[in-house]
């Protein structure tokens, strides 16, 4: 304290609370801050300090225009068993439980930066991961590999240099044709190639599939991306036709996700889909533009999709989570006609039956419409446009979403069905 630069930002600090506190026109206040200026002892500046934190948590809780829902609305959710606790109840102070078997019913947590949406993610993978795997698709922040800290059985598989996965590889009791369809939609949809396209990579990749032996059984291994590469760059075709242009932009994309990731894709049998999805998994793309990450990871999730629904898994409760957080690059907004529908919201859409659930994290509402279908939404501190979105979608009053922008940091809206939107306060996890 006798730095008075530090005295100079303590002072500073104070006085931002006493706005909070509504007490920055106090005389009292004034004086008090003057004496710290004129070289008060620093037990007095705590003191002072922690009365102004109390004055202004009560104050914005005088402001809180939501509801305390009812003990018969939180019932459901009162119990910890087959259940994450969410967070407690602002003013009632009880525990919110949600049971894992509705997570496939979708989970999204908007939030802006430091309002605590990435810690609780983190609650919940960590909770998820004692029971059933949550694959992990960490972008840019790398936070989710400090998820080791507490649970040791969490891979961190960097895409580009850990990975080795064939796209092209069938998952087990998965039809060859149905695999090509999906392989082929999700290559076409993620890099934005034409419509047509879609018919010239089947036909590819029939031929390679037939080539290979894997239509009758009779295949050591699979073709990789390598092999469509020479497959296609191989082929003949008139230079002025449709064809050409389709034979073009598809050699183009490969090439330049070969060159992204020339060891990941280099295998003809990778880590089988089957093990993989037993597994806790965090995947690093960091080093990938958007649309090659968005395509790798939504040919992993299509082939965990596909694998699940070959296999009997429908309608048994959770059987996999996934995580996006800072989803932007991975669920933008939008109707494209060129590209049709977005891969990841055909997933969100159709996942639920499987077990696969779909948790969506961002500092933005610009995406993609599926992602607010989700039955679980939470909202942490937000600003500006986005808003006036949430108030649509968490159906809010004005007044409530006036509110959003004032939430300390830790507290989230909550929107379930048959409860009004209400505030919860969020434990902090101990790896942050």
């Amino acid at each position: 304290m006798d730095d008075p630069l530090s005295r100079f930002r303590m002072i500073k600090d104070l006085t931002k609370m006493t706005e909070h506190a509504r007490l920055d026109q106090n005389q009292q206040m004034k004086n008090a801050l003057l004496s710290l200026s004129a070289g008060a002892p620093e037990g007095f500046a705590r003191s002072l300090g922690k009365m102004l934190q109390l004055r202004a948590t009560a104050e914005i809780l005088r402001e809180n225009k939501f509801a305390v829902p009812t003990s018969e609305e939180l019932a459901p959710y009162s119990s910890p068993h087959n259940a994450n606790l969410i967070g407690f109840v602002e003013e009632a102070n009880v525990p919110f439980f949600y049971p894992r078997d509705r997570f496939p019913a979708g989970h999204t947590v908007l939030g802006d930066s430091g309002s605590g949406k990435t810690n609780h993610i983190l609650n919940q993978v960590l909770q998820t991961a004692v029971h059933n795997p949550a694959w992990i698709f960490d972008s840019t922040k790398i936070d989710f590999r400090h998820t080791l800290k507490i649970n040791s059985s969490f891979l961190v598989i960097d895409i580009q240099e850990a990975l080795r996965f064939n796209p092209l590889e069938v998952p087990e009791g998965v039809k060859p044709r149905h695999h090509i369809v999906s392989f082929v939609t999700v290559f076409v949809k993620s890099l934005g190639l034409l419509e047509g396209s879609i018919g010239f990579l089947i036909e590819a990749l029939t031929e390679l599939y037939d080539k290979f032996g894997v239509f009758d059984g009779t295949n050591e291994g699979y073709p990789t991306l390598y092999d469509l590469y020479d497959l296609i760059t191989n082929k003949r075709i008139h230079k002025y036709s449709r064809e050409a242009g389709f034979k073009q932009s598809s050699e183009s994309r490969l090439k330049a996700l070969l060159i992204s990731c020339p060891e990941t894709f280099s295998v003809s049998r990778g880590f089988p889909i089957s093990e993989l999805c037993k597994l806790n998994c965090v995947f690093e793309v960091k080093g990938l533009v958007e649309s090659h990450a968005q395509c790798v990871m939504c040919w992993l999730l299509f082939s965990l999709f596909h694998y699940y629904i070959a296999n009997g898994q429908r309608g048994v409760g959770l059987a996999l989570q996934a995580v996006i957080d800072e989803a932007m690059w991975a669920a933008k907004p939008g109707y494209n006609e060129a590209i049709g529908f977005a891969p990841l919201a055909y997933l969100m859409n159709q996942s639920r039956e499987t077990g696969l659930s779909m948790l969506i994290g961002s500092q933005t509402t610009d995406l993609n419409e599926s992602v607010f279908k989700s039955e679980l939404k939470l909202c942490f501190r937000m600003t500006g446009k986005d808003i006036m979105r949430i108030k649509d979608q968490f159906r809010l009053t004005d007044e409530q979403a006036a509110y959003l922008s004032k939430l300390q940091g830790g507290r989230a809206c909550v929107k379930v069905p048959g409860i009004d939107p209400f505030i919860i306060r969020i434990p902090r996890n101990r790896i942050q």
